[in-house]
């Protein structure tokens, strides 16, 4: 904010400031961010969701950008951007670019130090607007970010949505021509699908060279979940508003975006950082997950950086503190399904918070199958050969399911199997309730429907509670 009468929200806030005299009263809180293929961030902590090329600005509490799909690894990358801010060339050519001129980027594939990144070999500026970009050019927007600097091996997943917007760059590419549109040399693809099953994606049309004096469109009639080219994903994301916690580290704020489908993002408001993370962002690299236990969260981290482990202060889960960075807080208003994690279980109807059991190993069959599970990791489920007790779990002989997200006190693991055209994968929910008993005997019911198996689990939770000393060993494997 700024001082006297010219005090107003940042940009990324919205509220109102009010002046009586020498005195200013009122709150500013986060901006919704409504820019599309973004992570559904408030304020500063938006930002262009995995696998996705972009910055994003604000102008007061209004954003705008765009978030493109990065690049396939290939031994031949085409890709088409916007320059971020204008550029001096030190050619012959015909100009200084202009920010906003859009760019055809050229490069291959490089692996670096297990890495998938990107080479950028030449950049063309596309008309109506001419100017010189040399290979001096190129080198320069890539050490700036201008481009991504990493490439993915399978495309990126948008949010799902019924209105899902995916632009890819194209070459003489005849399966995006119909009767009255031809892709001739390089061409922007935007194409337009909905959700359709539990996460599959149905993909309907696309215009080639959107909003040119030469854009088409082509119509699709594919089945749900049948993309029609590779650099196309078969399925899309669920996920909510992040909870974002925000720390200093050498006078920087960090921030650690956690989306209720259990992945971490670490982020930072310096812009040199936003740039860097813009880049990246569209690596295939795995993501880091998050687990809370009820009293420490967790997010393991790849080595040399230690696990980041910080502990419940505040019973509503707006302040952690962590021995390194001191006090942790939850910016803004915390999104629905993350305080639903803080509210006392005795007050609520329905399941008990799954997470707060994680760790805790049971084995019990239903309807023929035999099921195995630490939770929070793993349910492994085979056929039943008599006592589950002493059945052998293998995981080759059945079924695995690997811990994937908690949401609203439901545990969700995913499976590697396919389940085509009604979901990606077949899946596995996790509800317990708690309910005590003098004998404290386990009870399980096992639902079974397409794609989806729904574990019902009755306990006596409150003595096998979890605590730091489980997260620690559960994040360390």
């Amino acid at each position: 904010m700024e001082p006297g009468p010219r005090c107003r929200c940042k940009p990324g806030f919205e509220g109102n400031i009010t002046r009586n005299g020498m005195s200013v009263s009122g709150r500013c809180e986060p901006a919704p961010c409504g820019v599309r293929n973004s992570n559904s961030g408030l304020g500063p902590a938006c930002r262009c969701a995995k696998g996705f090329f972009g910055l994003i600005m604000w102008s007061g509490a209004v954003a705008s950008g765009s978030c493109v799909p990065g690049p396939l690894c290939s031994s031949s990358i085409a890709f088409f951007t916007h320059l971020q801010a204008d550029l001096e060339t030190s050619g012959t050519g015909t100009g200084s670019c202009k920010a906003g001129q859009a760019v055809l980027a050229r490069g291959h594939a490089d692996i670096e130090f297990g890495r998938e990144g990107i080479s950028w070999t030449l950049a063309e500026p596309m008309p109506p607007n001419s100017c010189h970009l040399d290979r001096s050019a190129v080198q320069m927007l890539a050490d700036n970010y201008s481009f991504p600097a990493g490439c993915s091996a399978t495309p990126a997943q948008p949010r799902c949505s019924s209105d899902i917007v995916y632009p890819i760059t194209v070459v003489n590419a005849s399966q995006h021509s119909c009767s009255n549109c031809n892709v001739d040399g390089y061409a922007q693809v935007e194409f337009r699908g909905r959700l359709c099953g539990y996460d599959l994606i149905q993909w309907d049309s696309f215009t080639v060279s959107p909003g040119s004096s030469a854009s088409c469109d082509c119509f699709l009639h594919l089945k749900c979940g049948q993309p029609p080219t590779d650099e196309l994903p078969r399925s899309c994301n669920h996920f909510s508003e992040p909870a974002v916690l925000e720390f200093m580290e050498d006078n920087i704020t960090f921030m650690y975006m956690l989306f209720d489908s259990g992945v971490a993002s670490l982020s930072s408001g310096n812009a040199e950082w936003q740039a860097r993370e813009a880049a990246t962002a569209t690596t295939s690299s795995r993501s880091d997950a998050w687990y809370f236990d009820g009293e420490c969260l967790s997010v393991p981290r790849a080595p040399p950086s230690p696990d980041w482990i910080i502990r419940l202060v505040i019973n509503d889960g707006s302040v952690f503190n962590s021995t390194e960075d001191g006090l942790v807080r939850v910016a803004g208003v915390p999104p629905l399904w993350w305080s639903y994690n803080f509210q006392k279980d005795a007050t609520l109807p329905g399941p008990f918070n799954a997470d707060k059991l994680l760790g805790h190993k049971v084995v019990f069959g239903s309807l023929g199958v035999c099921y195995s599970a630490e939770l929070g990791r793993e349910f492994l489920a085979v056929p039943a050969q008599g006592d589950c007790a002493s059945q052998n779990f293998a995981s080759d002989m059945g079924t695995r399911y690997v811990y994937l997200s908690s949401a609203y006190g439901i545990q969700s693991y995913r499976s590697e199997r396919s389940c085509f055209p009604l979901a990606a994968f077949e899946e596995l929910q996790l509800e317990v309730v708690d309910v005590t008993t003098a004998k404290g005997d386990d009870n399980f019911t096992v639902s079974i429907s397409p794609c989806r198996t729904y574990v019902r689990f009755v306990v006596d939770a409150e003595p096998r509670q979890s605590h730091c000393r489980n997260m620690a060993r559960m994040t360390h494997g």
